[in-house]
């Protein structure tokens, strides 16, 4: 489980770690202007990589600062830069009023930087509600002093390879307010999607169980390895008169006329309560007889126990493998 940070000491370590993590991931640094709806930094001192940037400073700018601004974006050499997301995070708890906090991870010992999904940007269409039902990932469940809380991690506090996760979250923020624009994100369509995602999350849930290595971090991933799966099964073909379906009960599926016939359940983790939970996933929503396909995708590297894998093997459950890179995710197939 993720419990939040709320003693002053260990938010201030965990900034501190988080600053120099992403900064030695975007290692130029250049004077930018900053703007945003109703204000400009001027000449900022910003980390990028020629596509991202990241810029953090103490709020107010004094050791008693009340919490630490994190912003994020997409780089523009030629012009000035407009924020992305702002994760700013409370030096003093968990402040309601902000979108970032800082959770470790009880199993593993790991910090993350957790967002709560309040994309702000002052488009009539934007907002936590809407983001949450257009991003379609699993918002993870945070215990806090005042009750539970949902968010997104977005990347460990320490640690090497953290672009992938983060490229994948500034781009879906990103698309989302270039839709907003559009109109997309308020049609009926959307708002009885977004409705029922709210209703859905509203008591939070148990959530994946990740792996923590040196190099990966699968908790902040999974998206990633959902969107490599899909891309698989396209190349894969024979997908004649069917679609490929995700939502907030199955990873990955295919339907055919109605009916699901293939269902992807991913769990890079192979401890017993992450299979036993993927075989009940699978063996739930891939009921029906038609869906002749059931595939657990796991971690390239996870040992399954010899009875887990003759259960799988009875239960007609295939497994594909997946690793996980700086470059990327790869199915192994």
């Amino acid at each position: 489980m993720f419990v939040a940070l709320e003693q002053s000491s260990q938010i201030v370590a965990s900034e501190a770690e988080l600053r120099a993590t992403v900064r030695n991931e975007l290692k130029a640094t250049e004077r930018k202007n900053i703007g945003w709806q109703g204000g400009t930094i001027r000449n900022a001192g910003v980390h990028h990589d020629g596509e991202y940037w990241y810029w953090s400073r103490n709020w107010p700018e004094d050791g008693a600062s009340d919490r630490f601004h994190n912003w994020f974006g997409h780089f523009d050499a030629n012009r000035d830069l407009h924020i992305g997301v702002e994760i700013n995070v409370s030096r003093h708890g968990v402040d309601g009023g902000l979108a970032g906090l800082f959770a470790r991870d009880t199993e593993g010992g790991q910090v993350y930087l957790f967002h709560t999904g309040a994309v702000g940007g002052g488009t009539s269409g934007v907002g936590k509600t809407a983001f949450v039902g257009w991003f379609n990932d699993c918002p993870m469940p945070v215990s806090t002093s005042d009750g539970p809380m949902l968010a997104y991690p977005i990347v460990p506090t320490t640690g090497r390879n953290i672009l992938p996760a983060l490229r994948r979250y500034l781009n879906a923020v990103r698309d989302f307010k270039q839709a907003a624009k559009l109109g997309l994100t308020n049609t009926p369509a959307h708002r009885t999607r977004a409705q029922r995602f709210r209703d859905y999350y509203s008591e939070p849930r148990g959530r994946r169980k990740g792996r923590r290595s040196p190099a990966f971090d699968y908790v902040t991933r999974h998206g990633e390895i959902v969107d490599k799966v899909v891309e698989w099964r396209r190349r894969k073909g024979e997908l004649h008169g069917a679609r490929i379906v995700k939502n907030t009960y199955i990873d990955v599926g295919v339907m055919r006329a109605g009916k699901l016939t293939e269902l992807f359940e991913i769990k890079p983790a192979g401890d017993r309560q992450s299979i036993y939970t993927a075989i009940g996933q699978l063996l739930v929503h891939g009921a029906d007889p038609k869906c002749d396909r059931r595939i657990l995708v796991i971690a390239h590297d996870v040992m399954l126990p010899a009875d887990i894998s003759g259960t799988l093997k009875l239960l007609d459950i295939e497994v594909l493998r997946v690793a996980l890179n700086a470059a990327g995710v790869t199915v192994l197939a």
